[in-house]
């Protein structure tokens, strides 16, 4: 789940890349995608973010889930969750039992932060992808 706010905010203090390597990672490995659209928040939403957005919603695989259908009922029916720290649908996620992470792409966070709530925060595409191939083998063994 990328969060629009929160990545308007960075872009414009650190001038920060998207990295959509979670949900490439995902889709690479058999995963389909659901990515949380944000409301409509006007211009403070960066157009970089509104292109990806765009862009996002043509790939096979990926759903995009209004603003508006609650987080909880998303993650319900949803096997694992990645989300941009520090966002609630981790911590509902965790809550219900699901595999769910914080991924921080830059490395701004540490691990240790009081906002991760228990919700375990990956830095980097190599941890990323080491908890993703962990799931997906766990899935398998399981289906």
């Amino acid at each position: 789940i990328i969060n629009g706010e929160l990545f308007s905010r960075l872009n414009s203090a650190y001038r920060i890349n998207i990295d959509t390597s979670p949900l490439n990672f995902c889709l690479y490995i058999g995963f389909a995608a659901v990515i949380d659209v944000p409301r409509d928040v006007g211009k403070r939403l960066c157009p970089r973010y509104r292109q990806l957005i765009d862009d996002l919603s043509h790939k096979e695989h990926v759903t995009m889930i209004d603003s508006h259908v609650s987080a909880k009922r998303v993650v319900k029916w949803a096997d694992i969750i990645v989300s941009q720290p520090f966002t609630s649908v981790a911590v509902i996620a965790a809550g219900l039992g699901k595999p769910s992470i914080y991924y921080d792409a830059q490395g701004f966070f540490l691990k240790d932060q009081s906002a991760c709530q228990g919700v375990p925060l990956l830095n980097g595409r190599a941890e990323l992808q080491n908890w993703l191939t962990e799931v997906a083998r766990v899935f398998k063994t399981a289906v």
